[in-house]
């Protein structure tokens, strides 16, 4: 996509809607975050947080040279706080709160999270997303593949 943070929005809605399949991945991955103290397992986690990061953060520094994103972002804060949602949004969905927590709200929580994000330049509407895109072709899953059950 051209502007980055279109991007960052389908990603967030695709994780979102991607959720009601991956019951038994989310569990594996809270099960690991468990099992941390194990250097193998924590050395997983650790690439496979960073990987996710570093993409996060070169969009937004994309971003801001394009002056698509404020110049005053710090784009790593920002890429974990982006997948901070994600997280919030596993738990939701493990612990039931599925009905509070709806596509539409997460619509909602995304594009507030984008427009902090956005210049005043660039601030307009995002386009919504009607299904989820696959993350199969993520290099960074292949960590968590490799841990063992």
């Amino acid at each position: 996509m051209e502007d980055p943070l279109e991007t960052l929005w389908n990603i967030g809605l695709s994780y979102y809607d991607r959720l009601k399949g991956s019951a038994a991945e989310t569990k594996l991955f809270f099960q690991a975050l468990v099992e941390a103290d194990d250097p193998d397992i924590k050395c997983a986690l650790h690439t496979n947080y960073a990987s996710f990061i570093c993409f996060f953060a070169e969009l937004l520094e994309d971003g801001k040279r394009r002056g698509l994103v404020r110049a005053d972002v710090d784009a790593v804060t920002f890429g974990w706080q982006f997948l901070n949602m994600g997280l919030a949004m596993d738990v939701a969905h493990m612990l039931g709160f599925t009905p509070e927590v709806t596509r539409q709200k997460v619509e909602v929580w995304v594009r507030q999270f984008l427009d902090v994000l956005r210049s005043n330049e660039e601030r307009g509407a995002l386009q919504p997303v009607p299904a989820a895109l696959p993350y199969g072709h993520l290099s960074s899953l292949a960590a968590l593949e490799e841990i063992p059950a």
